[in-house]
């Protein structure tokens, strides 16, 4: 009788100790994943009202009008990229008309294949775009006005909701004047 008393007691307390490491690796990954928000937020209000002086050399061309611009990079995570591609592609569709990926990647025929996209993707590579803004994290959606000053809505693909994402679409179709609605 004692041994079964002993055994029970002791796999109670190997219960209560497995309980106690469950809740603090929920613990831990809440407050990473509290801190990454915050870091994202700090990042947004970094960019907002900044003005990317670099992006006609970018494009080839002075941009005076308002714009939507992805930025992505090579080491960036190819399902983050993917919903990128997503979004100005949806974009694309509304129709805006200005909607541009910009990439420091050498050669981004890799990723117009793989998310099959038929449009120009602009190569950046001095990485101009990036060192202006202080290496921001990237992909990033951007919406710019007349003066290539970054608006309030910025997203980061990669963590964004699905919520986020539309939010962002309508909010770029309203900015650029474009009547239809977003059917993402």
């Amino acid at each position: 009788m004692r041994l079964l008393l002993l055994l029970f007691l002791l796999s109670f307390l190997s219960c209560q100790s497995h309980e106690k490491k469950d809740k603090t690796v929920n613990n831990t990954v809440t407050t990473a994943t509290n801190d990454l928000s915050v870091k994202f937020e700090r990042q947004k209000q970094f960019l907002q009202q900044r003005k990317i002086s670099s992006l006609s050399k970018v494009l080839d061309k002075a941009s005076t009008k308002k714009c939507v611009i992805l930025l992505y990079n090579e080491t960036d995570c190819d399902d983050c990229i993917q919903k990128g591609f997503d979004i100005i592609k949806n974009l694309d569709a509304i129709p805006v008309d200005r909607a541009y990926i910009i990439t420091s990647t050498p050669n981004p025929g890799r990723h117009q294949l793989l998310f099959d996209y038929p449009k120009l993707i602009f190569v950046d590579s001095h990485d101009l775009i990036r060192k202006e803004l202080k290496f921001v994290h990237t992909p990033v959606l951007l919406v710019l006005n007349e003066q290539n000053q970054i608006q309030q809505n910025i997203l980061f693909p990669g963590v964004a909701t699905p919520w986020e994402e539309r939010e962002f679409i309508n909010y770029c179709r309203d900015f650029m004047g474009v009547k239809q609605k977003a059917t993402y």
